[in-house]
């Protein structure tokens, strides 16, 4: 199993304020990898009234369990899985031969 920290790195030189007001620098850990979603071949949708990330999820990878993937790459998906209406949706694209696996491997999903 993926250790969570494996993508991570040090960030150094990081101003922080104290809170007299004073600038302070420190190192943290990037701990939030956010993949990159930059393929071409993705589809983009205008979100309706009464549209949900797991019946999205169904009718573009089959299976209502795969909903945060929409859910990530739009940055939605907490608290409920209904989308407003009228919100432009990116839906990351998958080839049907490789399957849903290889849409996981190529953002680096953790499972």
């Amino acid at each position: 199993m993926p250790n969570r920290y494996d993508q991570s790195n040090i960030i150094t030189g990081v101003k922080k304020y104290n809170s007299d007001g004073t600038e302070r620098k420190v190192s943290r850990l990037s701990s939030v990898f956010y993949p990159d979603f930059s393929q071409n071949q993705d589809v983009y949708i205008v979100s309706k009234m009464g549209d949900r990330l797991d019946n999205l999820a169904y009718d573009y990878y089959g299976d209502v369990s795969y909903w945060y993937v929409i859910g990530i790459v739009n940055n939605l998906g907490r608290g409920t899985l209904a989308v407003k209406p009228g919100i432009v949706l990116r839906i990351p694209y998958y080839d049907d031969l490789t399957g849903i696996s290889a849409l996981f491997q190529q953002y680096n999903f953790m499972r």
